[in-house]
């Protein structure tokens, strides 16, 4: 994950309430060069847990075109 997006997580604690986002979905497109299996699979736990913190549903990560479709169909 970038530093910009672990710097918003970081960020977001103790200045976001708890549940804040609640009812909302966050989808996190994943961008980076060639990423590893560990990447993809501590990104995916990072922002599942970002989202559960404040109340959102976390709907998925993607890393390409493709999936990205699949996941705007739940919009």
């Amino acid at each position: 994950m970038s530093g910009s997006v672990r710097n918003l997580s970081d960020r977001s604690y103790g200045t976001v309430t708890e549940g804040m986002f609640s009812g909302r979905k966050l989808f996190f497109l994943f961008q980076e060069a060639v990423p590893t299996k560990e990447q993809l699979a501590t990104g995916d736990y990072t922002m599942g847990k970002y989202a559960k913190l404040y109340g959102m549903e976390y709907t998925g990560m993607t890393t390409n075109i493709k999936e990205a479709s699949l996941l705007s169909e739940n919009i």
